[in-house]
Protein backbone atom coordinates (compact mmCIF):
# COMPACT_ATOMS: atom_id res chain seq x y z
CA UNK A 1 0.00 0.00 0.00
CA UNK A 2 3.26 2.55 0.81
CA UNK A 3 4.08 2.38 -2.88
CA UNK A 4 0.72 3.06 -4.05
CA UNK A 5 0.32 5.62 -2.02
CA UNK A 6 3.56 7.62 -3.35
CA UNK A 7 2.04 6.93 -7.14
CA UNK A 8 -1.88 7.97 -5.80
CA UNK A 9 -3.98 9.56 -2.97
CA UNK A 10 -7.00 10.05 -2.70
CA UNK A 11 -8.34 11.35 0.74
CA UNK A 12 -10.88 13.67 -0.33
CA UNK A 13 -14.36 12.93 -2.25
CA UNK A 14 -13.73 13.79 -5.75
CA UNK A 15 -10.13 14.30 -5.46
CA UNK A 16 -6.94 12.38 -6.90
CA UNK A 17 -3.78 13.56 -5.97
CA UNK A 18 -1.43 12.02 -8.34
CA UNK A 19 2.46 11.39 -8.18
CA UNK A 20 2.95 13.88 -4.90
CA UNK A 21 5.31 11.40 -3.45
CA UNK A 22 7.66 10.18 -6.53
CA UNK A 23 11.00 11.24 -6.03
CA UNK A 24 13.08 12.73 -8.32
CA UNK A 25 15.14 9.73 -9.47
CA UNK A 26 11.98 7.94 -10.45
CA UNK A 27 11.52 8.46 -13.93
CA UNK A 28 8.79 5.88 -15.18
CA UNK A 29 5.64 4.81 -13.05
CA UNK A 30 2.25 3.74 -14.05
CA UNK A 31 -1.09 3.10 -12.91
CA UNK A 32 -4.59 2.15 -14.86
CA UNK A 33 -7.84 2.32 -13.93
CA UNK A 34 -7.64 2.65 -10.10
CA UNK A 35 -10.40 3.82 -8.08
CA UNK A 36 -10.11 7.58 -6.60
CA UNK A 37 -13.22 8.66 -3.58
CA UNK A 38 -16.32 8.60 -5.30
CA UNK A 39 -15.94 5.77 -7.72
CA UNK A 40 -13.86 7.65 -10.79
CA UNK A 41 -11.55 5.67 -12.30
CA UNK A 42 -7.77 7.27 -12.75
CA UNK A 43 -4.89 5.91 -14.84
CA UNK A 44 -1.82 8.25 -15.03
CA UNK A 45 1.52 7.85 -17.14
CA UNK A 46 5.26 9.09 -16.26
CA UNK A 47 7.56 8.96 -18.59
CA UNK A 48 11.52 10.23 -18.66
CA UNK A 49 10.52 11.85 -15.73
CA UNK A 50 7.34 14.17 -16.69
CA UNK A 51 3.73 13.48 -16.66
CA UNK A 52 2.95 11.89 -20.23
CA UNK A 53 -0.76 12.03 -19.23
CA UNK A 54 -3.57 11.80 -16.55
CA UNK A 55 -7.43 10.52 -17.55
CA UNK A 56 -9.90 10.32 -15.25
CA UNK A 57 -13.12 8.94 -16.27
CA UNK A 58 -16.23 10.14 -13.86
CA UNK A 59 -18.60 7.83 -12.09
CA UNK A 60 -21.15 10.31 -11.77
CA UNK A 61 -22.28 13.63 -12.37
CA UNK A 62 -19.79 15.63 -9.81
CA UNK A 63 -16.70 18.44 -9.76
CA UNK A 64 -13.56 16.58 -9.63
CA UNK A 65 -10.19 17.93 -8.86
CA UNK A 66 -6.70 16.30 -9.80
CA UNK A 67 -3.74 17.53 -7.94
CA UNK A 68 -0.35 16.94 -9.48
CA UNK A 69 3.29 18.62 -9.13
CA UNK A 70 3.51 21.42 -11.39
CA UNK A 71 7.61 20.88 -11.99
CA UNK A 72 6.56 17.06 -13.79
CA UNK A 73 3.49 18.25 -15.81
CA UNK A 74 3.97 22.60 -16.42
CA UNK A 75 1.75 22.93 -19.87
CA UNK A 76 0.42 20.03 -20.11
CA UNK A 77 -2.87 20.48 -22.45
CA UNK A 78 -6.73 19.36 -20.63
CA UNK A 79 -9.51 18.40 -22.48
CA UNK A 80 -13.06 16.12 -22.19
CA UNK A 81 -13.66 13.17 -23.86
CA UNK A 82 -16.81 14.82 -25.12
CA UNK A 83 -15.96 16.17 -28.51
CA UNK A 84 -16.75 20.20 -28.99
CA UNK A 85 -17.71 20.57 -24.45
CA UNK A 86 -16.20 23.91 -23.78
CA UNK A 87 -14.97 22.62 -20.53
CA UNK A 88 -14.44 25.63 -17.30
CA UNK A 89 -11.62 24.53 -15.49
CA UNK A 90 -10.14 25.92 -12.51
CA UNK A 91 -6.11 25.56 -12.31
CA UNK A 92 -4.20 27.41 -9.23
CA UNK A 93 -0.83 26.63 -8.13
CA UNK A 94 -0.56 26.05 -4.42
CA UNK A 95 3.08 25.29 -3.45
CA UNK A 96 4.57 23.74 -6.84
CA UNK A 97 1.14 21.65 -7.08
CA UNK A 98 -1.44 22.48 -10.25
CA UNK A 99 -5.06 22.11 -9.33
CA UNK A 100 -6.89 21.40 -11.66
CA UNK A 101 -11.12 21.43 -11.15
CA UNK A 102 -13.82 20.72 -13.28
CA UNK A 103 -17.10 19.76 -13.62
CA UNK A 104 -17.82 16.40 -15.34
CA UNK A 105 -20.49 14.25 -16.18
CA UNK A 106 -21.41 10.43 -15.63
CA UNK A 107 -18.55 8.47 -17.95
CA UNK A 108 -16.87 12.04 -19.35
CA UNK A 109 -13.30 11.52 -19.34
CA UNK A 110 -10.70 14.35 -18.40
CA UNK A 111 -7.76 14.05 -20.23
CA UNK A 112 -4.08 15.61 -18.93
CA UNK A 113 -1.85 15.92 -21.45
CA UNK A 114 -2.15 12.67 -23.53
CA UNK A 115 -4.77 10.11 -23.73
CA UNK A 116 -3.37 6.62 -22.32
CA UNK A 117 -3.54 3.22 -23.37
CA UNK A 118 -1.96 -0.06 -22.39
CA UNK A 119 0.62 0.68 -25.08
CA UNK A 120 2.52 3.46 -23.44
CA UNK A 121 3.26 1.85 -20.78
CA UNK A 122 4.82 -1.34 -22.55
CA UNK A 123 8.15 0.09 -23.19
CA UNK A 124 8.40 0.97 -19.53
CA UNK A 125 9.52 -2.14 -18.29
CA UNK A 126 13.26 -2.73 -19.14
CA UNK A 127 13.78 -6.63 -19.25
CA UNK A 128 17.67 -5.50 -18.41
CA UNK A 129 16.68 -4.06 -15.15
CA UNK A 130 14.78 -5.19 -12.23
CA UNK A 131 11.39 -4.78 -11.94
CA UNK A 132 9.78 -3.15 -9.15
CA UNK A 133 6.30 -3.44 -8.91
CA UNK A 134 4.81 -1.72 -11.60
CA UNK A 135 8.04 1.61 -10.78
CA UNK A 136 11.26 1.38 -12.82
CA UNK A 137 14.17 3.82 -11.22
CA UNK A 138 17.17 4.77 -12.56
CA UNK A 139 19.95 2.69 -11.11
CA UNK A 140 23.00 5.10 -12.18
Amino acid sequence: SATLEILLQSISLNEAQVFLGVPKTWKQAFLSSLPVKGGHKISALLKDGKIYGINLTAAENAEVTIVYPEELGNSLLIKSSIKGKNIKIEKSMKTNLTYVKVKLQKNEEIIIGKKINLDDSANLVDSQKQFNFGLNKNNN
